[in-house]
């Protein structure tokens, strides 16, 4: 059981007709409020929420990320798999290399603070299923989800640090702050 992610588009293909990622992403644990859905609904490249506390923004994100990954209808997965460019890890799977791989989707979690990290964290756990998130990396801070996709948590306190690869997206927490 649970949900397969293949590197091939093919077998993607067939993983998208028989899984509604957004049931699956938003789940029985998340009825998203009238701003969240207009928000999930938007198809904009760039979104910025903002609400009061308790506004729903970290929930809504954690539950936006995975479906902008995985959505088989314009998920930022389906389209890597379909422009048919090769994807080149720069390391043999179970060498030691293997963790500090070249990811084949980069995502940044950003926020001012580790602490204010944890809470982005928890509510991630709840909305990626289990068996997509191949490993947890608290040295480096960072996830790697199926198939070889990266999600760095970040600090801001030096903000001349945040520089690096091109991310296919960043989600910033307690921007305001």
């Amino acid at each position: 059981g649970g949900l397969d992610v293949s590197s091939s588009p093919s077998e993607f293909d067939a993983l998208n007709h028989n899984t509604n990622i957004d049931a699956y992403v938003l789940g029985e644990n998340y009825t998203p409020h009238g701003h969240q859905l207009k928000a999930h609904l938007d198809r904009s490249r760039f979104l910025i929420l903002l609400t009061g506390r308790r506004g729903g923004k970290t929930v809504w994100a954690s539950r936006e990320v995975p479906k902008r990954i995985y959505d088989p209808d314009g998920g930022d997965l389906a389209r890597s798999l379909a422009s048919g460019k090769k994807y080149e890890p720069g390391a043999r799977r179970g060498s030691s290399a293997w963790w500090g791989r070249v990811p084949r989707l980069h995502y940044w979690v950003v926020a001012e603070v580790n602490d204010l990290l944890d809470e982005a964290k928890r509510q991630l756990r709840l909305a990626i299923p289990l068996d997509l998130i191949e490993h947890e990396d608290g040295y480096t801070n960072a996830w790697w989800l199926k198939p070889d996709i990266l999600i760095a948590f970040r600090t801001a306190k030096a903000p001349k640090r945040l520089v690096g690869p091109g991310l296919e997206g960043l989600w910033i927490e307690e921007a305001a702050r």
